[in-house]
């Protein structure tokens, strides 16, 4: 019991305190326990931040469902953002940026890019994400 205790609280955490209803479904899609349902209960109706931040109200509609991914590396945001203008040492440099983010340890890599032809931002995103998180 004191192991299904321990993941049910990591996971709690990784979810970012997701819930009971996600914490659960989550879970189930991994593993099985009698009281897994029970345990989750217990679990979030201790946790101090979850009573705290407790949306009491019925919410403003319904939002679209996400499934709580709980592989990290799989699923990558990655965007070309700029161009931004700074001025060093009374010099002006023009240059855009590549952002890419883990969705789900919230890892973030900045890479600068200077040329922003679709081959070049790929190979900035191969040699900075591929080449470390394959």
């Amino acid at each position: 019991m004191s192991l299904l205790t321990d993941i049910v609280r990591w996971y709690h955490l990784a979810l970012g305190h997701a819930g009971i209803s996600r914490l659960v479904d989550t879970l189930k899609m991994y593993c099985f326990h009698p009281k897994l349902q029970k345990i989750c209960e217990q679990e979030v109706g201790k946790c101090d931040p979850c009573q705290r931040l407790k949306n009491i109200g019925r919410g403003h509609g319904e939002t679209a469902t996400r499934e709580a991914t709980v592989l990290p590396w799989r699923d990558v945001a990655v965007d070309l953002i700029g161009p931004w203008t700074l001025t060093v040492g009374g010099q002006k440099h023009k240059f855009h940026a590549l952002t890419i983010i883990d969705m789900v340890t919230n890892l973030v890599e900045v890479v600068r890019v200077d040329n922003t032809t679709a081959a070049n931002v790929a190979l900035h995103f191969e040699n900075t994400w591929l080449s470390r998180y394959p």
